[in-house]
This record gives structure tokens, sequence and C-alpha cells, in this order.
């Protein structure tokens, strides 16, 4: 960018935005929001619309906790997270689903994004150094740490992300399966991007919901494996934000 050439329109916080947790909570899923929204029913300090999203700062035991829900696909994602991060926001817990495009990466595992590859068209208007756009390495850490073993797979590693599901092409998995990425999403190659390029840390953490890699579509939406898992992730996610507060007081 010249010393001519500028953003004409910048994120700004405005005079009615709320206070906002350090650590913010981004839930992909319309299932997982909705499942997040009536657990805190009846803790709910603040409601708002950001971007077609909700946002919520819930009273979590005695301080401020933000979701902010649902969001689809790159230009969402970014818009939000671009408006969050000048409301205070300094890390994402962003949390979804995807689709594994590796026989190792099963229906109901985890997948924690360490870096992505970007097939949408957002990332590239946010030109940073491709060697930093990755997952914080302390948050990727933290999250895998509270991730039972015994009850959850889960896989570090790529997530190639797409704006076109419906074009999700044999061809494509297969150019994907060898540049080693795992699954595949809409949203984390982006919010890497922007993470990197604003200088805020992320953990996108992603629970697989169907597979691709046999070059046919085997949705696991209502496998028991998956729903179970949901119910466990709930809690896991809250458990992480929880541990990642304590490093953005």
């Amino acid at each position: 960018m010249t010393q001519k050439d500028y953003p004409i329109i910048t994120p700004m916080r405005g005079r009615s935005d709320p206070l906002i947790s350090p650590v913010v909570v981004l839930v992909f899923t319309v299932e997982d929001f909705r499942e997040f929204q009536a657990k805190f029913e009846n803790s709910i300090i603040t409601k708002r619309e950001i971007y077609n999203a909700t946002l919520l700062n819930i009273d979590y035991e005695g301080r401020t906790l933000t979701l902010v829900g649902p969001i689809i696909g790159a230009p969402q994602a970014v818009l939000i997270g671009e408006k969050l991060i000048v409301m205070g926001a300094r890390a994402f817990l962003a949390y979804g689903w995807c689709g594994s495009i590796s026989p190792k990466v099963r229906i109901g595992d985890i997948v924690i994004a360490k870096k992505a590859i970007s097939e949408e068209g957002t990332s590239r208007h946010y030109p940073v150094n491709p060697d930093k756009v990755r997952a914080t390495e302390r948050l990727v850490r933290i999250i895998a740490s509270h991730i039972p073993p015994n009850k959850i797979t889960c896989h570090l590693g790529t997530v190639w992300s797409t704006d076109a599901p419906y074009r999700e092409m044999a061809s494509k998995v297969t150019n994907y399966q060898q540049q080693g990425a795992l699954s595949v999403d809409m949203e984390t190659s982006a919010l890497l991007q922007v993470a990197a390029f604003r200088g805020v840390d992320i953990a996108p953490v992603l629970l697989v919901s169907d597979e691709l890699f046999e070059m046919k579509w085997k949705p696991g939406f209502r496998s028991k494996k998956f729903i179970d898992n949901r119910k466990l992730m709930t809690n896991i996610i809250l458990n992480v934000e929880t541990n990642l507060q304590d490093l953005y007081r």
C-alpha cells in the first residue's frame, strides 16, 4: 500500500458498543450458538446484533463472557472479527464444524487448525507474511490439553477453507489431501489471516460433522458420536475460555 493508497472505511468502535471480554468465543453454527444461549439464558447482560449475528455478554462466574454467532463464511467472519478487535478483543476462540478429507480424521473427532489453505476470497485483501498466518501456539496447546483423549480424538493440522461447499470437487479433495490438509470449512483461513494482520491471537477448533475423503459424502450430523461430542465440546470450550481469560487480564 503506497502513501496515497489507504482504506476509505475502517472498523470503528461505536458510542453504544458494549464492553466485551478480552477473549471472545466465535460460534459458527446455529445449533451450537443456540445451545450456548440456552445454557446462559438467565445470565445474559447484553444482547445485540453484529453483522447479522448476535453478540451476547454473559455473566459467567462473576465476570463477562462474550459469545458471538452464528457465523457463516469468510466475509461475515472477518467483518465481525474486525469489529470485535476495535471493541477490545485480544484473542478469539473460534468453534465450528468441518468436513474431513483425511482417512485419519473421522466423524466426531476434533481438528485444531494450526494453519489453513485459503480458497476463499477474503484473505487476499489482508496482506501479511504467510509464515505469520497461524493459530497462536500457546492457545493451541491449552485447547489440546482440555480435550480428553479417552473421549474425543484430537488432531492438529491444516484446514482448507472454501466459499463454495457445493463445489468441493473430488480433484480438489485429492489436491488438498496431498498438501496435508485434514479437513474443510468456510471460515478458518480468513480468520487466521485477519488475526495475523491485526496482531491478535486466535485458535480455531472444529468438530468433524461429515467425511469426504472417499470421494463421496458421508454426513454424520445424526450419529451418536457426533451428537455426544457436541455436548462435550460446549463444556470444553467454556473451560478453555476460562483458562484463556487469565492470560489476557
